[in-house]
């Protein structure tokens, strides 16, 4: 799916121009991934795209622990990964999402939330990801629970949930993916830590019998 890009050295300022034209013209054509006429813009390996993220990657950053945001500017001083933050309105179906998603960018379901996807043959399958944000998603379930999803609390559960877990051992990553329980047990603990944080910044808390009904 998508155009294979020359391969370039991670680091090199062609790639990332490229990498972002790409993208950018992506944004143009397909409303299925983040905003029309979107630009890129980028903090080290994160690639953010659409109305808002930007500022709201830059507070989730000011509001994380010393601990969390070593960890978040280790994450983004690495060369040798790719991670697409998006704005993907309306594209979250409410069986699978609260408003957030993340996954290798390669995964069928990421390719049915980012219509167009170019392929980085700089950066291996396990290494380049997507994080994506549907705030009509997120307002739908705090209008039927009352408990908003902001962007910081999504960036949260997936890059502390799900990203990090899936970067230290791609191959749990992989069968997590493939295997339900694993999959419910990996939601379970991203949901400990979103809450964890949705404490600590007096937010309100999701019970767990709402995402894991019995």
């Amino acid at each position: 799916m998508g155009q294979q890009l020359p391969i370039e050295p991670p680091d090199s300022p062609r790639r990332a121009a490229v990498f972002g034209a790409a993208l950018a013209l992506a944004c143009g054509i397909s409303s299925g991934c983040e905003t029309e006429r979107s630009t890129i813009k980028t903090m080290g390996s994160f690639h953010i795209a659409g109305d808002g993220m930007y500022e709201g990657v830059q507070r989730w950053r000011d509001a994380a622990t010393p601990e969390e945001r070593a960890e978040i500017d280790k994450l983004i001083a690495r060369k040798d990964v790719l991670i697409h933050i998006f704005l993907a309105e309306g594209r979250l179906s409410d069986l699978v999402s609260r408003g957030g998603a993340s996954g290798w960018a390669s995964d069928d379901m990421m390719k049915r939330v980012c219509d167009f996807h170019p392929i980085v043959a700089t950066f291996a399958r396990e290494l380049n990801w997507d994080v994506v944000y549907d705030p009509r998603r997120a307002e739908e379930f705090e209008k039927q629970y009352g408990i908003p999803n902001s962007i910081e609390v999504i960036l949260q559960h997936e890059f502390f949930g799900h990203v990090l877990l899936g970067l230290k051992d791609p191959k749990l990553a992989g069968m997590v993916a493939k295997n339900k329980q694993l999959k419910m047990a990996n939601e379970r603990q991203a949901l400990d830590i979103e809450n964890a944080y949705r404490r600590r910044r007096g937010y309100r808390v999701v019970p767990p019998e709402l995402v894991f009904p019995r």
